[in-house]
């Protein structure tokens, strides 16, 4: 589970970085919007690695939940922050 504390740190930084809006209370409710999305979505996770899982085995299950999880975490990684990635253009 997640303290508070690390909550705390990771909205508020991942607010200001990757969901930049003039806004704090619109940034802060992005954040908090996909933290819920992931509670959601990993039901769904559970069933379709779980029925893959009773198909082909235990181990290629957790090898594909596995490769998931660090591809996430790659791309999370090598992103870049939202100011690098996007420039607006006026026309």
């Amino acid at each position: 589970m997640v303290r508070p504390a690390g909550l705390r740190h990771v909205r508020g930084r991942a607010g200001k970085t990757v969901l930049p809006t003039t806004d704090p209370s619109v940034s802060l409710l992005l954040s908090l919007g996909t933290f819920a999305l992931a509670w959601l979505v990993r039901p769904i996770g559970a069933v379709v690695i779980g029925a893959y899982g009773d198909r082909a085995g235990r181990k290629p299950a957790l090898v594909l939940s596995a490769g998931l999880m660090m591809a996430g975490t790659l791309l999370t990684g090598a992103l870049p922050p939202m100011h690098r990635s996007v420039s607006p253009r006026r026309c």
